[in-house]
C-alpha cells in the first residue's frame, strides 16, 4: 500500500500540475480559458513553466497517498472486526475513508499552500526563487502557522473526499453498481 500510493501520487501530480497551474491562474488572476492559459504560460514562461511549484508536491503527495491507503485500509480492517467479518456498512467505509483522509492533510495543506504561491507567480511577479525560498519566506514572516493557512478547511475537504470517494468506491467494489 506504501509504496503504490507514492508511485499513484507522483503520476497523479506529473500528470494533473499541467492542468492545475492553468487553472490556478485563470481562478486567481483572472486569465482567460484554458486553452489561452495554456498557450501563454508555454509562450511566455517556457513549457516547464507547466510544473512550476511542483517540487513540493513531487515529494509529498507521493507520501500523502502512501499514508491514506494504509490508515483507509487499517480503519476498515477494524470496522471488519466489529461487523464479525461481515461487509462493511457503506458509513463504515465512508468513515475508514474519511480518516484516510485527514491522515494526509497534515502534509496536503502546506504542502498546496506551497504550490499556489508558486504557481501564482508570473514573469512581472515573482517575489520566490523556489518552492524552499517561498517556504523560507513564510516562515520568516509568519512561522510554522503560516504555512498551515486553510489547514482546517483543508481537513475538512480530505475528510467528506476521501470518506464520499472511499464510501461509494468500495461499496460499488463490494456489491456490484
Amino acid at each position: 500500500d506504501f509504496v503504490g500510493g507514492y508511485v499513484a501520487g507522483i503520476v497523479n501530480v506529473l500528470a494533473g500540475q499541467p492542468f492545475d497551474i492553468c487553472k490556478i491562474r485563470i481562478q486567481t488572476l483572472g486569465q482567460g480559458s484554458l486553452p489561452s492559459v495554456f498557450k501563454e504560460i508555454i509562450t511566455n514562461e517556457g513549457i516547464s513553466s507547466l510544473w512550476k511549484g511542483s517540487a513540493f508536491p513531487l515529494l509529498c503527495f507521493g507520501l500523502c497517498s502512501s499514508l491514506m491507503f494504509p490508515i483507509k485500509e487499517k480503519c476498515n480492517y477494524y470496522f471488519m472486526k466489529l461487523n464479525n467479518g461481515e461487509s462493511l456498512k457503506y458509513w463504515q467505509l465512508f468513515i475508514a475513508g474519511g480518516i484516510g483522509g485527514l491522515s494526509q492533510g497534515f502534509i496536503s495543506s502546506p504542502m498546496e499552500h506551497i504550490r499556489i504561491r508558486m504557481q501564482i507567480q508570473t514573469k512581472e511577479f515573482k517575489p520566490y526563487n523556489n518552492s524552499l525560498d517561498c517556504v523560507s519566506k513564510i516562515l520568516k514572516e509568519h512561522g510554522v502557522r503560516g504555512l498551515y493557512k486553510g489547514f482546517t478547511l483543508t481537513m475538512m475537504r480530505e475528510f467528506f473526499l476521501y470518506g464520499a470517494y472511499f464510501g461509494v468506491y468500495d461499496t460499488l467494489r463490494e456489491n456490484g453498481p
